[in-house]
C-alpha cells in the first residue's frame, strides 16, 4: 500500500510500496500533483518497496511535465531506490545516485 501527501508548495511525499501492485495509484498521485503545481518535488524518503514500474511512471511524468513547461524532481531516495537505478542502468540519469536522486 502507498500513501501520498501533496503540500501546497508542490511537494508530493510518497511512502509505502511503489511497485507494480500500486502503479495506478502512484501514477494518479503524480499526475494530480503536476496538475495542481508548476513545480513538483517527489519526496520518496518513506518508500519501502520500489520496482521499475516507479521509474517508468517517473520518466513518463517528467517528459509530460517538461512538455507542459513544468518541473518534476525526486528527493530523499532510500538505498533501495539507489540500488534499483544502479542495477537497472539508470544511474546516469540522476546526479549522484548513491546520495541523492537529483533532478533526474
Amino acid at each position: 500500500m502507498s500513501d501520498f501527501h501533496l503540500s501546497k508548495s508542490g511537494e508530493l511525499k510518497i511512502s509505502g510500496n511503489v511497485t507494480i501492485m500500486n502503479a495506478v495509484a502512484v501514477k494518479d498521485a503524480v499526475l494530480n500533483a503536476l496538475k495542481n503545481s508548476k513545480n513538483v518535488t517527489i519526496d520518496i524518503k518513506g518508500v519501502d518497496g520500489v520496482d521499475l514500474s516507479f521509474l517508468q511512471i517517473y520518466f513518463a511524468a517528467k517528459h509530460s511535465a517538461e512538455a507542459s513547461k513544468k518541473g518534476l524532481s525526486l528527493i530523499n531516495p532510500p538505498a533501495e531506490f539507489n540500488n534499483l537505478i544502479e542495477d537497472a542502468g539508470f544511474g546516469h540519469y540522476f546526479n549522484s545516485p548513491k546520495t541523492e536522486a537529483g533532478n533526474g
